[in-house]
């Protein structure tokens, strides 16, 4: 069993959005590598995945989504109970029912997750590191799953029976569980180039259908879309999941680009 300390260190977090200029300097220094995996149950053993953990704790909580903080007390799921990392409410408490208020995603939770999803036999972890820079500025993972994994795994009623009926052949789908960039990092190809190193290792595995979930308001939306993905199911809170056939995305040719850097 490994065991891990993790602080948010945010000093590695630059948060200023970046200039044309600045943006097109620090994405040549972008890095895309495979995380290390370890041992028969896949174990994260790098250094690097407490600098994942923190990435994806300043992302999630920023916008759109805003999970940086939540309140133990209240049931609603509305923005009176869930506030950005770098706002959190007055004296910890919930101005709502004074309740106590908790870091939405804490770093156990995340590495607990992260090593629980690496148990698949297809699990990916993709990071993108930036040379000379301490830290991660995205990341992604993924792994195959059945259609009712899916179900149970989203909490979909309808998900598994629309890939069983639209994809009767295919008996596992490639699920990706987070993708992730910082945000003054957005629009400069970091996520499609995470997204496509992900992908190249579940197709080459064979799996030929790729699932996602993410909010209508998130510009991972609109970027799925150009992606040829199409939404199978909605939820009530404006998250969606979305699916894409490889045959139907821009890029097929699993040896048109080199392996990242490892």
């Amino acid at each position: 069993m490994f065991f891990y300390r993790f602080s948010i260190r945010e000093t590695h977090i630059n948060r200023k959005p970046c200039n044309a200029g600045e943006a097109m300097a620090l994405i040549e220094d972008i890095r895309i590598r495979y995380l290390p995996l370890a041992g028969e149950k896949k174990a994260v053993v790098c250094d690097l995945a407490s600098d994942v953990i923190t990435c994806y704790t300043w992302v999630f909580g920023g916008s759109p989504w805003n999970e940086g903080w939540k309140c133990t007390n209240c049931k609603s799921n509305g923005s009176s109970y869930v506030w950005p990392l770098d706002s959190p409410p007055a004296h910890g408490s919930c101005p709502k029912c004074s309740g106590l208020v908790v870091p939405y995603w804490p770093a156990s939770d995340v590495l607990a997750d992260l090593h629980k999803q690496m148990q698949n036999p297809h699990a990916v972890c993709v990071v993108a590191t930036q040379d000379g820079k301490p830290g991660v500025v995205g990341g992604t993972w993924g792994y195959a799953l059945r259609p009712s994994r899916v179900q149970r795994t989203t909490g979909h009623e309808k998900i598994a029976e629309f890939l069983n009926r639209r994809y009767p052949e295919e008996g596992h789908v490639a699920y990706q569980d987070e993708i992730f960039v910082l945000e003054r990092l957005w629009s400069n190809g970091i996520g499609k180039r995470l997204f496509r190193a992900r992908y190249r290792k579940l197709a080459m595995a064979g799996l030929k259908v790729f699932v996602a979930r993410t909010k209508r308001a998130s510009p991972a939306y609109r970027w799925y879309l150009g992606m040829n993905y199409s939404v199978a199911c909605e939820y009530e809170d404006g998250r969606v999941i979305m699916v894409a056939h490889r045959d139907d995305m821009p890029f097929v040719d699993l040896t048109d680009e080199a392996d990242p850097d490892q």
